[in-house]
């Protein structure tokens, strides 16, 4: 791999990205406070599910090669296949629907950026960046949440 090329393009990309999610975060409110975990778990957990993600893209291209198949392009159908095996995780858990979509739009944007330079560390910085940016999805339950959890039970 040519880390200086790859490098370049990934800062490129997640620049890219960052703009174009930045813009659309300003037409939306700015999520409770008691819903927002630290920001040390949530570049952990940014990280675990990044890892998570990589580790099946790579996983799926090495099954594509030991496969035989000759397609032209390996790493692009590994990558999107892999997404294709992540999103009923994403779309299944039990969160309001913007952050299901803002999961769904990390995937997308990590994938591509994957495509590109198959770097772990970028995609994790990407995928941080834009969880701390935009999911206000509570890591662990504050008394307010479990109260609130069980009035909407009764």
């Amino acid at each position: 791999i040519d880390w200086k090329t790859s490098l370049s393009l990934g800062i490129g990309l997640m620049a890219g990205f960052a703009v174009l999610f930045a813009l659309v975060r300003m037409g939306q409110p700015a999520p409770t406070r008691e819903l927002r975990p630290g920001l040390p778990l949530r570049i952990v957990h940014s990280g675990a599910a990044e890892f998570a993600w990589c580790f099946l893209r790579a996983a799926v291209w090495e099954s594509i090669l030991l496969s035989g198949q000759t397609l032209t392009l390996p790493a692009y159908w590994a990558t999107w296949g892999a997404a294709l095996l992540i999103l009923p995780d994403l779309l299944l858990q039990r969160d309001h629907t913007p952050a299901r979509l803002v999961r769904v739009a990390i995937l997308i944007a990590t994938s591509v950026l994957y495509i590109y330079t198959r770097n772990f560390w970028l995609c994790w910085i990407l995928h941080a960046l834009l969880a701390l940016m935009f999911v206000g999805v509570p890591l662990t339950r504050t008394p307010q949440t479990q109260a609130a959890q069980v009035r909407d039970r009764v």
